[in-house]
């Protein structure tokens, strides 16, 4: 059985963006395996079917620097036994930002969930350190606003509530703002009130006119009667999330560990697209919570934005806004290594294991 170290204080965490510090470590069992067929890997890589000579199983752990629902299909690897069906035994393990980085760096980890600290570690000279694939290239939230702002044009010269400079869900609102006419830089004040709690009780005091929040808070806004004025899913804002990361070394060394671990997220990704049920069990027993609604709406809202590719789109905005020097000197596609995926794709095996959301 796996065993899924992780640190979560509860379902908030499971549908919460990166924007908040990792509380205290605790183990969580997992569900029962399913039974997954052996796999077979693309003869380009030199296996030979899974089916024919079963491998031993290769133990990996696998780290991530945020738990979010758009998360779900790596911790679905695991509990559904999927990777076991690429030969990997992978143990997901939640660090801090600062941690899971230099944990792939290091070799501890060879694989990992990252974004902002493996973009500053890559300008800072880590050259090494790049994203094979993806986890989330969009931030999924909504606009709230005081009920009688009825329009975003109604926002002039009002505060309207975020996190932090520079966080992901920031930049997003600041594109949101700028595609419904506004300058955020003059008709709008845009109020850094750090977390997500911080944001939704700027919202009910009164302090802000309106507040970018991502789920559960935008329910609970949406259930205290505020207005909801925009939702970013509609308006397909590609901003980097998460990435799947590694060393160049590793893909260089093995490259076929590095393909069989994407073979399995995929894997993973197509049961969560295609099995509600055990994906919305798996969210409320990771999350600790017995709250099936929401883990209902988690998995409504994240569904359609599970996908393996990591996109420049999503980097470049990040690296745009650094303030790091050296990362705004940089292209999104410099931080990219997606040649397995491709690989994948030319062969037909990603078209015959992974269909449209």
């Amino acid at each position: 059985m796996h065993r899924a170290a992780r640190s979560w204080p509860g379902i908030l965490l499971l549908v919460l963006l990166a924007c908040t510090s990792s509380p205290p470590t605790r183990e969580v069992p997992p569900a029962q395996a399913a039974a997954v067929p052996a796999a077979q890997v693309p003869a380009s890589s030199g296996a030979a079917p899974a089916a024919e000579a079963a491998p031993a199983l290769r133990k990996i752990d696998f780290v991530t620097s945020t738990l979010s629902a758009s998360g779900t299909p790596l911790w679905l690897g695991v509990d559904q036994g999927i990777f076991r069906g690429y030969g990997l035994d992978v143990t997901v393990q939640a660090l801090s930002p600062a941690a899971a980085t230099p944990a792939i760096q290091g070799g501890s980890a060879p694989f990992g969930a990252t974004a902002g600290v493996t973009i500053a570690a890559f300008a800072g000279g880590a050259t090494e350190l790049v994203f094979i694939g993806g986890v989330s290239n969009k931030i999924l939230a909504q606009l709230y606003a005081q009920p009688e702002v009825r329009s975003v044009g109604d926002l002039r010269g009002r505060a309207v509530g975020s996190t932090s400079p520079g966080a992901t869900l920031s930049l997003t609102l600041i594109e949101a703002l700028r595609r419904y006419g506004l300058d955020p830089n003059q008709d709008v004040s845009i109020l850094y009130l750090r977390e997500q709690p911080g944001v939704l009780a700027g919202l009910i005091g009164g302090q802000a006119g309106g507040g970018l929040l991502a789920m559960p808070f935008s329910r609970q806004a949406r259930n205290q009667g505020y207005r909801l004025l925009f939702d970013t899913a509609d308006l397909d804002i590609d901003m980097l999330g998460q990435a799947i990361t590694t060393t160049r070394d590793l893909l260089e060394r093995e490259p076929d560990l590095a393909r069989r671990f994407l073979m399995g997220y995929v894997d993973a990704i197509q049961f969560g697209r295609q099995h509600r049920a055990p994906t919305v069990e798996a969210i409320m027993r990771l999350g600790d919570s017995d709250d099936r609604e929401i883990a209902e709406e988690a998995y409504t809202t994240y569904r359609a934005s599970w996908s393996p590719w990591v996109l420049a789109s999503a980097i470049q905005p990040v690296l745009d806004n650094s303030d790091v020097p050296a990362a705004r000197a940089l292209r999104a596609e410099q931080l990219i290594d997606d040649s397995i995926l491709r690989e994948l794709q030319r062969s037909g095996w990603l078209a015959e294991h992974l269909t449209s959301p």
